[in-house]
């Protein structure tokens, strides 16, 4: 949390799309802090949720396994890519353009 407070507090950008906003009482500490940081003028935090599951139908038809993966992207070459939303099974990689691109490409689609 305080590593999260301190990348809040800096004003980088954080943008998050969600397939649904949990209640309150099943939100973690983190997910509620973003969503908090969004009326705060200071921070540069947007989050979009997507409702209709156009941004999830999407994922799914851009990936060989018809799966929507859940990814995180935080800058032009790193990612963490999901690979078991259960497990919550990861990879990532800080030094791949190309596949960070790609992403990069796959949330602005949507989010913008």
């Amino acid at each position: 949390m305080q590593q999260l407070n301190k990348f809040l507090a800096s004003g980088k950008a954080l943008r998050l799309i969600l397939d649904e906003i949990p209640a309150p009482g099943d939100r973690s500490n983190a997910l509620d802090q973003v969503i908090n940081s969004v009326n705060d003028p200071t921070r540069n935090v947007r989050y979009k949720v997507d409702t209709d599951g156009v941004f999830k139908m999407h994922l799914a038809s851009s990936f060989k396994d018809g799966k929507a993966h859940h990814f995180m992207v935080s800058d032009s070459s790193a990612y963490r890519f999901e690979t078991d939303e259960e497990q919550f099974s990861a990879f990532g990689n800080f030094n791949d353009p190309k596949n960070a691109g790609y992403l990069i490409q796959l949330f602005d689609f949507f989010f913008k």
